[in-house]
């Protein structure tokens, strides 16, 4: 059998087959990173005042940048900015994740 083809109509199935299945998995791996991400709690963002010999750790606020002053204290300046994960039971892992890179 030798030259025989295989007819369209069977190509087109697979086709049709094959992307209805490519669609499928596409749609329910969405889903699954749109669950992940809903589950996360956004990062609780830090800034580290420097005052002195003292280091105050607090939570940012609007207007922080690293090298800015602070009200913290006088000639109080913001030596760093950085997010802390938190975990599903509201422990924070000691990993600091930079802001900027």
């Amino acid at each position: 059998m030798e030259g025989q083809v295989m007819p369209y109509w069977l190509q087109a199935l697979l086709l049709i087959v094959s992307l209805a299945g490519i669609i499928y998995l596409t749609i329910k791996q969405a889903r699954e990173v749109s669950r992940v991400m809903e589950s996360q709690k956004p990062p609780r963002i830090i800034t580290e005042v420097k005052c002195g010999d003292e280091i105050i750790k607090r939570d940012f606020q609007e207007g922080d940048y690293v090298g800015g002053p602070s009200a913290e204290c006088e000639g109080g300046r913001v030596v760093g900015i950085y997010a802390v994960a938190e975990s599903q039971q509201g422990e924070q892992k000691g990993r600091r994740k930079p802001l900027l890179p």
